[in-house]
């Protein structure tokens, strides 16, 4: 775990701004997550010189009357990661779990998958014993796409929520829905690994 504190000031005719900012990175063993805690003060000056009289102050008396407000970041709020963070660990875990299959490369939520050997690599990562990965053939696509769809819903329980017909017309799938169909299957596969 690394703590990271900034302290800006900014003094401006209005007065003075205080920003402490601090970022925390922790790795839970599945990647980094960062969390951000912003405190913002500001001290606001009235009365004196140039400045707007605050109600009562006595204008040209000289006496600069201050007050400060402080806004703390909502309690919590740094727990809470960011989508993109989801989609990076995601990106980072699937990669983890194929790096040692051939035909797969994956730097996307795309075309990344267009052919079906990335879920068949996942799928395979999981279940060695359950297809033969060295036969497929990235021209095939239907056949991987089946493949891969109907082992993880056999093996894992994770929905056929992706229509092999959909995946073999585009060329490059929609990225929110293959986002999807990965998170369903990382909450059914990332438990085996332990």
């Amino acid at each position: 775990m690394s703590t990271t504190v900034r302290k800006t000031t900014t003094t401006g005719s209005g007065g003075k701004t205080e920003t402490t900012t601090t970022e925390t990175v922790t790795d839970n063993g599945g990647g980094s997550v960062r969390s951000k805690t912003v405190v913002t003060s500001q001290t606001k000056t009235w009365g004196g010189s140039g400045g707007a009289a605050a109600p009562g102050a006595k204008i040209g008396s000289g006496t600069n009357l201050k007050r400060s407000f402080s806004t703390p970041a909502r309690p919590g709020a740094s727990r809470v990661p960011n989508a993109s963070a989801v989609k990076d660990m995601l990106l980072r875990w699937c990669r983890s779990k194929t790096s040692a299959y051939d035909h797969v490369e994956i730097t996307n939520f795309s075309s990344s998958w267009n052919d079906g050997m990335a879920f068949c690599a996942l799928i395979h990562h999981f279940f060695p014993d359950a297809f033969d990965y060295d036969s497929l053939d990235p021209k095939n696509k239907a056949h991987n796409f089946k493949l891969a769809f109907d082992t993880a819903e056999q093996k894992a329980d994770v929905p056929q929520l992706l229509d092999v017909e959909d995946m073999v017309r585009m060329k490059c799938p929609d990225w929110k829905c293959v986002f999807t169909y990965l998170q369903c299957a990382y909450r059914q596969l990332h438990e085996l690994d332990k």
